[in-house]
């Protein structure tokens, strides 16, 4: 008797051929999905990373307004002091009267108006619309780290404006960071 040989099957080009191309596709749909949800994390990473550095600053940005002098009755020097850990930038510098119908708001140039420079326009505001101050935009104001520092802030000669006596005003100032302070004093 004749010993019968078994024989095996060889897989075929075709099955060898087919199960390279699922392991590929496996690894490449793999690191396709790896390399989205990585930049994914990454744009999270960053921005959570900027909320807490913003709200780092604004824990830190702390300042003062410490006193308002009227020079004139077209005059006021306001003085500024930043006790924080961070550099202050003002923003905003407004100030109004109790009224709120006079408005000054800090400018590049330390010169202040109520109106453009041909002064068609009255030096009262609405309160909706008043002119606000981008340092973005201008030269801008820093305030040294423990130090004090004074903006002089006058309303145009051709508005007609003036601080009267006996007239309480405010003035609020914003930081870069969101910080804001307002201040008042009735001009004797």
């Amino acid at each position: 008797m004749r010993a019968r040989s078994t024989s095996r099957r060889r897989p075929g080009i075709s099955e060898l051929v087919g199960s390279l191309l699922a392991i590929a596709i496996t690894i490449t749909a793999g690191a396709a999905v790896f390399g989205y949800i990585n930049t994914q994390a990454g744009v999270s990473e960053r921005q959570y990373g900027g909320a807490v550095g913003g709200t780092v600053n604004y824990l830190q940005e702390q300042f003062a307004v410490v006193d308002m002098s009227f020079t004139s009755s077209t005059q006021v020097v306001l003085y500024l002091y930043d006790y924080g850990q961070v550099v202050f930038d003002p923003v905003q510098v407004l100030v109004y009267n109790t009224a709120q119908s006079t408005y000054l708001s800090y400018g590049a140039s330390n010169v202040v108006s109520t109106a453009p420079s041909s002064c068609s326009v009255p030096a009262s505001t609405s309160n909706e619309n008043p002119l606000i101050w981008n340092p973005k935009s201008s030269s801008g104001l820093s305030v040294g780290i423990q130090s004090i520092s004074t903006v002089t802030l006058t309303l145009p000669a051709c508005s007609g404006a003036s601080f009267a006596s006996g007239t309480t005003y405010f003035v609020k100032v914003t930081g870069l960071y969101g910080n804001s302070v307002v201040y008042y004093q009735v001009k004797s």
